[in-house]
């Protein structure tokens, strides 16, 4: 007898016992779902204790399963958290972890993340490194995902840089430009560019150079009569106004947005993975970094002797 005879012949009997089976098929549903978000919130804390405690080394398949992972309240507040106290000295984690979280946040953007990034470039000098360069990547991804609630966070960040004539590495902020509406920002762009008190002139000149801001070039112009400028400064403000008056950009890659040239994440720390592997103590360890007084054309070859153009390697 088949089930539409039976619930002809006792239909209440049979209604209420396939009821029966669909609450019992619901439990299971539950109780599995229940299970499975308890084995992924015990992967991903196991995860996250790699991540935490990788002392040499960078922990590729660790990273990498939490990119995979899905979105969720615990990551953003775990890769906020990270970058927020990425330099106390004090920290319970290894000191590369807030890199590794940087980079699983290429794959888990949030708006709740901006704050802490621009935070990397504004509360210390002390600290040129990759996770500057990580900084600078999410940024750019982020302008593009939240492009005027970022710019607006930026140029409070920039102005308030300015005003305390600060020497920290606001520059990385600069890469948010790409993605701005440059006729809403022009304003802005050519009132900084006229700020005395902007610490970073160069690379900045070279953004209003890429961004092609025709109503800059007087003002850079006015700048290359200053007394006050040297003869690095001076060549970046002549190259920025031959490539305005140009109309073109010769150094097309070179002035990319950091997020759309570097190549997929793998490919580059592999790379340089070498970096950290080695410890301060071995014999032929070399931890370059070029003092920040420095002056270097941004097209020049860096002078560590990677091969690069100083403005893609140690001028970042």
């Amino acid at each position: 007898m088949n089930i539409l005879r039976k619930i002809k012949n006792e239909p209440e009997k049979e209604i209420a016992k396939l009821r029966a089976e669909n609450d019992d098929l619901e439990k299971k549903r539950k109780h599995l779902k229940c299970q499975t978000e308890k084995l992924e919130k015990e992967l991903t804390e196991m995860l996250f204790l790699i991540l935490d405690n990788e002392f040499c080394g960078i922990p590729f398949e660790a990273i990498e399963k939490l990119r995979e992972m899905p979105a969720s309240k615990e990551m953003t507040a775990k890769i906020v958290y990270m970058l927020n106290h990425a330099y106390d000295e004090d920290a319970s984690f290894s000191a590369d972890a807030p890199l590794w979280y940087a980079i699983v946040a290429e794959a888990h953007l949030h708006e709740d993340l901006i704050d802490p990034i621009i935070n990397l470039f504004t509360t210390t000098g002390d600290d040129w490194d990759f996770l500057n360069e990580q900084g600078e990547y999410l940024l750019g991804k982020l302008t593009q995902k939240y492009p005027d609630m970022v710019m607006e966070k930026v140029i409070r960040a920039i102005d308030r840089m300015i005003s305390e004539q600060s020497k920290f590495p606001y520059l990385f902020l600069f890469d948010a430009f790409y993605f701005a509406n440059v006729e809403k920002y022009k304003d802005w762009f050519l009132k900084t560019l006229k700020n005395p008190n902007l610490y970073w002139l160069d690379p900045y000149v070279m953004h209003m150079g890429d961004l092609q801001i025709k109503e800059a070039v007087p003002v850079i112009k006015e700048l290359l009569n200053s007394k006050n400028i040297d003869i690095f400064t001076e060549r970046e403000l002549k190259g920025a106004i031959e490539q305005i008056e140009r109309g073109t950009n010769e150094y097309s890659e070179s002035s990319m947005p950091y997020c759309e040239s570097r190549g997929e994440w793998k490919e580059h720390y592999k790379a340089c993975e070498n970096r950290f592997t080695k410890s301060e103590e071995d014999d032929d360890y070399e931890d370059y970094e070029p003092e920040k007084s420095q002056k270097i054309g941004r097209n020049d070859p860096c002078p560590c002797g990677s091969g690069l153009k100083y403005k893609k390697c140690c001028g970042k």
